[in-house]
């Protein structure tokens, strides 16, 4: 009697690796957008959350604050404020106030993940932006790109931030998704 020797084929070791890979090749981007989007989730809460104090400030003193974020009573968690804007320790960054003719709230991933979250106050000048909110991928980041798409967010064009440095990444033109 012959006695053999119980194992695995190599064809049968090449075909459960083959498959592991498939699945981790679809696995994978799928957790890093969830990822993503949680990130975004958090800022999505904190813009929120500054935005409705400048409009309690804006009802106490008919005027937004000319000095960015300096005189809310807020505090975010792992982020210390310096000259208006908020910098926090995973590098994400919140400032208020980007340009003259709008005024926005932002909060920028930094550490080049390349996705923003701005939201237009209720009293913007610009009757078409108030209170419209908007998800900002680095147009050159495939994944910031996706996350901004499953948000429902619809494509409107490009932009540009002018503060590079202050974020902590490269490009300076963004893909704007307006949400719902």
């Amino acid at each position: 009697m012959v006695l053999r020797k119980q194992g695995f084929t190599l064809m049968e070791i090449l075909a459960t690796i083959l498959i592991i890979g498939i699945l981790a090749a679809i696995a994978v981007p799928e957790y890093q957008t969830a990822v993503a989007n949680s990130r975004l989730s958090t800022v999505m809460g904190n813009v929120k959350t500054i935005a409705d104090n400048l409009e309690v400030y804006h009802l106490s003193m008919d005027s937004y604050p000319t000095n960015g974020l300096t005189n809310l009573d807020i505090e975010i968690s792992g982020c210390t404020l310096t000259n208006g804007v908020y910098s926090c320790t995973n590098g994400t960054v919140y400032a208020f106030g980007i340009s003259a003719t709008d005024q926005p709230v932002g909060g920028f991933l930094g550490n080049k993940q390349g996705l923003a979250y701005i939201q237009y106050l209720k009293e913007e000048p610009t009757i078409t932006k108030r209170n419209q909110r908007e998800c900002w991928a680095d147009s050159s980041n495939e994944l910031a790109n996706r996350v901004c798409l499953n948000l429902e967010g619809v494509r409107q064009g490009t932009n540009t931030w002018r503060s590079d440095s202050e974020l902590n990444h490269s490009n300076s033109t963004w893909n704007v998704y307006i949400l719902p």
